[in-house]
């Protein structure tokens, strides 16, 4: 939850590594995309210190992440969100404890419940395409161990599953048409990974996103694209 002064900064640095002589050719073709951008907001300021927060003072997960941030964040804090039928917390826990064998059970019914309520991102930790199918699937050491120690999995909730996937990407595209951010940077990425297309123009169009994102104080994708930059360079 950095505030808005602390991304400008990250701009700042950003067009500096833009001009350094190291950067490739396409890099320095993507400089005159972020100008404007650049020469808007680098001296711009904002008296609403959250206003680049995903999660603001009020909202349920708050206090839990805030906390969490500094090394103080235990889950039995969420347990009520949970008990409040609240799909963050129940996504959140859920995905901490995928790797964790033991309570298993617990977790992929806590993900079920969630994925029942609609939570995409529960939908994509349930599907073949989500990181936890590594831990989830039916033929992974993990689960075998989990069923030899006797912990019971839930057989009505199918876990490494192509259904759950689409329905994960449908809620996702529900999201972005309502306007999230999140959702629409991850379905962005989702495209360029199923069409990869390396045309000057795709790649024009997704930093001209990545700025959109921007200007609705939403920086993730515009960080991840100078890691990305100082990783090449």
């Amino acid at each position: 939850m950095l505030n808005f002064k602390l991304y400008l900064k990250c701009l700042a640095v950003f067009s500096l590594i833009m001009v350094l002589s190291a950067c490739s050719r396409d890099t320095l073709d993507d400089i005159p995309l972020f100008e404007q951008y650049i020469k808007e907001n680098i001296n711009k300021s904002s008296d609403d210190p959250y206003i680049s927060s995903t999660v603001k003072p009020g909202e349920p997960m708050y206090e839990y992440l805030y906390k969490f941030q500094q090394g103080r964040g235990y889950l039995s804090m969420i347990e009520p969100l949970i008990e409040q039928g609240n799909t963050d917390a129940m996504v959140f826990k859920g995905r901490i404890y995928a790797k964790y064998i033991e309570g298993r059970g617990k977790t992929i019914a806590l993900l079920g419940r969630a994925m029942a309520a609609g939570d995409p991102f529960a939908a994509l930790a349930l599907s073949d395409g989500g990181e936890e199918c590594r831990d989830f699937g039916k033929s992974s050491i993990s689960t075998k161990f989990a069923n030899a120690i006797g912990e019971q999995l839930p057989e009505n909730i199918e876990t490494c599953s192509a259904e759950n996937w689409f329905k994960a990407q449908d809620g996702f595209k529900k999201l972005a048409e309502q306007g999230d951010l999140a959702a629409q940077y991850y379905l962005l990425r989702r495209q360029r990974i199923d069409n990869p297309d390396n045309s000057r123009e795709a790649h024009e169009f997704y930093i001209r996103e990545i700025i959109r994102f921007a200007e609705g104080y939403y920086y993730k994708p515009m960080m991840e694209y100078i890691d990305k930059i100082e990783e090449v360079n």
